[in-house]
């Protein structure tokens, strides 16, 4: 990997603990004054999508264009179906939620980088 690929994608791993990091506190600030969870669930994802656009275009792939956000919820909306869909799967082989959550993690994140890099902020 040249060496100018291995600091983005260290960026973006980077980015996207941090993002994780925003998005929960959202959640659970909303959780905290009241906000049911049917609510802060999807304030929470809106809220976060926003967030991860700046971050991840700004910092990771060096672009702010507005013109890029359309695909980027594309991306969003289709590793959303890929995480529901591996959840379902591996349910199938009796893994329980947390179990499964956790070896999507680096798939779906491979699969994020990959949709970003080479879709969303292509060329940029």
């Amino acid at each position: 990997m040249r060496s100018k690929s291995a600091i983005k994608v260290i960026r973006f791993v980077f980015v996207g603990l941090m993002n994780t990091a925003f998005g929960y506190l959202i959640f659970a600030g909303l959780t905290w004054f009241g906000c049911p969870d049917v609510l802060a669930v999807p304030a929470a994802m809106m809220v976060g999508v926003i967030f991860n656009f700046l971050s991840y275009g700004g910092i990771v792939f060096s672009s702010l264009d507005a013109r890029h956000l359309p695909r980027f919820v594309a991306a969003y909306l289709g590793l959303y179906a890929c995480n529901l869909f591996g959840l379902r799967m591996l349910a199938r082989f009796d893994m329980n939620a947390y179990a499964a959550q956790a070896v999507l993690v680096v798939p779906l994140a491979a699969l994020a980088y990959l949709l970003n890099d080479r879709w969303v902020f292509h060329g940029t």
